[in-house]
C-alpha cells in the first residue's frame, strides 16, 4: 500500500543496513534459502526505493518509548540501533507512522518518542494493520493529474469503498471504465475530490433502482441520451453510460455552473 499510494517512507540507517546483510549472525529470513529466495527480492525492488535514510553519526545514545516496546521482535543491539534512529528523527519533527510489530500491537493507537538531552518529543500514529494506512491517504495529493492517469482514479474509487463506506471492491454491482474526457474533467477539480469517488463508488455498490431512489445519488436517465446522470452535490453531476452487461462508463463530470450542462 505505501508502494501503491507513495504515502510514506521508510525510515533507515546505516547501523541498520549493517545488520539487515552484513552481520555475522543473520537473521532466519537469509540463513534460510527458502525464504531467502522469496525475500530478498521484494526488499531490493521495493524496500530500496522506498527508503528514506537518516544520519545518526550524531546520535549516539537512544531514544525513549510510550508505551514501552517489547524486544522479542528482534535483539537488543538492533533495538539500540533503531532506538537511535528515532533520537536523530525527533530532532527533525517530522510527522510520523509507526508498526510496532505484531508483539507490540495494543489499544495505543499513538506511540511516543521523546529525548531528555535536547527536550523533544514526537508522537507517531499506530499503523498495526493494512487498512490502518487507508486513513493517511489525501485526495489533495493523491489524484490525477492527466487524462491518462486513469489507474489513480480507480484506486481512489477502492480507497473510498473501504475507508468511508466500509464495503469491498467484490461487492461492486458493475466492472467500470472511463473515458478520458472524464478523468480530463476531474483533473480540474479542487473542491469536492472525495465526494466525487465517494459518489462513484456508491453507484457500483448499488443496483439502478437503489441508486435512483437514494437521496445523495439520485441518479436518473439523461432524456434524449443513451446515459444517465447522478448527483455528486446540489451543483455537480456524473454522466455515465451502460458499455455492457455489467458494465459502467463514467464519461462527463459536470461541476460548479454546468450541472445542466450535459443535458443538451
Amino acid at each position: 500500500m505505501v508502494e501503491d499510494f507513495q504515502i510514506s517512507k521508510i525510515l533507515w540507517c546505516d547501523n541498520l543496513e549493517q545488520f539487515l546483510w552484513a552481520h555475522p549472525q543473520l537473521p532466519p529470513w537469509r540463513a534460510e534459502v527458502h525464504w531467502r529466495n522469496q525475500l530478498v527480492p521484494i526488499i531490493a525492488r521495493l524496500f530500496r526505493k522506498n527508503l528514506l535514510l537518516i544520519d545518526t553519526s550524531n546520535c549516539l545514545l537512544g531514544c525513549s518509548i510510550t508505551p514501552e516496546l517489547s524486544t522479542n521482535y528482534g535483539r537488543p543491539e538492533i533495538d539500540a540501533c533503531f532506538r537511535q534512529l528515532m533520537h536523530a528523527v525527533i530532532q527533525q519533527a517530522q510527522q510520523l507512522r509507526f508498526n510496532p510489530g505484531a508483539e507490540n500491537i495494543t489499544g495505543n493507537s499513538i506511540v511516543t518518542f521523546s529525548c531528555e538531552c535536547h527536550g523533544l518529543r514526537v508522537e507517531a500514529r499506530m499503523i498495526s494493520l493494512p487498512r490502518d494506512w487507508l486513513g493517511e491517504i489525501d485526495f489533495g495529493d493523491f489524484w490525477p493529474s492527466k487524462a491518462n492517469e486513469a489507474k489513480i482514479l480507480r484506486q481512489a474509487i477502492v480507497v473510498v469503498t473501504k475507508r468511508d463506506l466500509a464495503s469491498e471492491t467484490s461487492n461492486y454491482r458493475y466492472k467500470f471504465d472511463f473515458h478520458s474526457d472524464f478523468v480530463e474533467d476531474l483533473c480540474r477539480e479542487q473542491d469536492s475530490r472525495t465526494e466525487i469517488v465517494r459518489g462513484l463508488a456508491k453507484r457500483l455498490l448499488m443496483t439502478q433502482a437503489q441508486a435512483s431512489s437514494d437521496e445523495g445519488l439520485q441518479d436518473e436517465e439523461v432524456k434524449g441520451k443513451d446515459e444517465r446522470r447522478m448527483r455528486i452535490s446540489r451543483s455537480k453531476r456524473v454522466h455515465y453510460e451502460y458499455s455492457g452487461q455489467a458494465s459502467i462508463r463514467f464519461l462527463r463530470y459536470y461541476g460548479e455552473g454546468e450541472h445542466d450542462a450535459g443535458l443538451n
